[in-house]
């Protein structure tokens, strides 16, 4: 590899992570204001910050579910509550086979890095709940049916996340999808989309990394 391709490269793949990252972030904020009352919505600032107490995961984890699932502290003020609520976002997660590599203390401390893929399970958990599948099937095997049925619509075949994902139009199927206008497709160079749809592919493979 010559300098010259290493250089555009780096330029590609810096100027794809930034527009992902950013893309992501817009999209994930939409996604938890979605679940939350105006006044806790207002807190909630960036993806990092405004979930420490747990408050907002608890509203977003109820508003998925339609019902109350625990009782919890509405304003925890000290840190010993903070984490109470948050423990209780992980328990609730685990019950429900959402995969959780995360600890309270990524969240208390505002770590993004962690946070992220956390919420995005999240989102794949909103999306799947109602699927009609057997309780026995795991958490990838749940997500490979949702794409299955995403899939057909667009008369493409899921077969597996090995061999499904390799030319990138079931991506490009699924972030028309379900971006709603947060990714505006038409508007892209086929670079920057296929650069995108990479940096899509990676994140995901990282999530997924324990299940495929």
């Amino acid at each position: 590899m010559n300098t010259e391709f290493k250089q555009l490269y780096k330029f590609s793949t810096d100027l794809s992570k930034s527009f992902f990252n950013k893309t992501q972030k817009k999209s994930f904020k939409r996604w938890i204001h979605h679940y939350l009352p105006k006044k806790l919505s207002k807190g909630i600032s960036t993806i990092s910050h405004g979930l420490e107490n747990g408050v907002a995961l608890l509203y977003i984890l109820e508003g998925i579910e339609k019902q109350s699932i625990c009782e919890y502290n509405t304003n925890p003020k000290s840190k010993k509550k903070k984490i109470q609520n948050l423990q209780l976002v992980l328990e609730h997660c685990r019950s429900k086979s959402i995969p959780v590599q995360i600890t309270f203390e990524d969240i208390l401390c505002n770590r993004i890095e962690k946070i992220m893929p956390f919420i995005f399970k999240i989102m794949i958990y909103s999306a799947v709940r109602n699927l009609s599948v057997k309780e026995d099937l795991d958490f990838s095997l749940i997500v490979l049916e949702w794409c299955k049925n995403k899939a057909q619509a667009y008369n493409l075949k899921m077969v597996s996340f090995q061999e499904s994902f390799k030319d990138g139009r079931l991506f490009s199927a699924l972030l028309y999808n379900e971006t709603k206008g947060l990714v505006n497709h038409s508007s892209l160079s086929p670079v920057k989309l296929n650069f995108f749809i990479l940096q899509l592919f990676f994140f995901l493979r990282s999530l997924f990394r324990f299940y495929i």
